[in-house]
């Protein structure tokens, strides 16, 4: 059986809250909401502008699929 995961305090600052994740999972990545949006957008074919992101429905990308939008998406202005 593994090791409960660690517990974070009741209020924890985001330097910390990263820090523990990156500790846990080292492959996490971490980007703004609108670069998440633009990720999604890209992954389904939706128009960049003005089209809403699902909220329903949970997307599970391979990280190559990942690396591949990721880079075209900060490439965006």
């Amino acid at each position: 059986m593994s090791d409960p995961a660690p517990r974070l305090p009741a209020s924890v600052d985001v330097l910390q809250l990263e820090q523990s994740l990156r500790a846990a999972v080292p492959e996490a990545v971490f980007a703004p909401g609108r670069v998440v949006r633009r990720i999604i957008r890209a992954d389904l074919d939706l128009p960049l502008v003005k089209a809403r992101v699902p909220h329903r429905e949970s997307i599970a990308l391979p990280p190559s699929r990942l690396r591949e939008l990721a880079d075209v998406v900060w490439a965006l202005p």
